[in-house]
């Protein structure tokens, strides 16, 4: 086995970089425990939200969203839909039908969800990635960071986080 020690690693051209593929290029959180509640049945931004600069047109973007205290109250069947929007514009589903429970009656339903997604930077101009959501049915709403069924504890976090990936 051979060992490589070094000092440091200087990029042969400025600006240049150095790329080493599936290495961390960098990474960003947005993290809260704020409680959120929201009745939208159309999309509308959890206020989750990055602000991203590739530093390499060629890498991949792994989104990673971390959800805790989902409450879901309602009369009947409801289901939350997740997206990730990119500068305003819906980019990439991340899930429909979450949390659905058909005729589930009234009452708390307290979950937590994970979701992730992969997308190629293209470029290195900056954007913003926000977390929206919407549910189906107007009866009932939603919440995040709900830990009693009625936002009285938030004790958790939720999170959404970017790793930048070299390719």
């Amino acid at each position: 086995m051979s060992n490589l020690n070094v000092d440091s690693i200087t990029e042969k051209t400025t600006g240049n970089g150095v790329h080493i593929p599936g290495h961390v290029l960098q990474t960003q959180f947005y993290k809260s425990n704020t409680y959120l509640s929201s009745s939208n049945t159309s999309w509308s931004n959890t206020g989750y939200e990055i602000n991203f600069t590739p530093k390499d047109a060629n890498s991949i973007l792994s989104i990673d969203v971390s959800l805790t205290g989902l409450g879901i109250n309602n009369n009947g069947s409801l289901s939350l839909y997740f997206n990730i929007y990119k500068d305003g514009v819906a980019h990439q589903l991340l899930d429909t039908h979450w949390g659905y429970v058909p005729g589930a009656g009234t009452g708390w339903r307290i979950l937590s969800g994970n979701w992730s997604t992969n997308v190629n930077a293209t470029n290195t101009t900056a954007r913003t990635y926000a977390l929206y959501w919407m549910q189906t049915d107007s009866t009932g709403y939603r919440t995040i960071n709900n830990y009693a069924g009625g936002g009285a504890s938030n004790a958790g976090f939720s999170q959404m986080r970017i790793m930048e990936i070299a390719q």
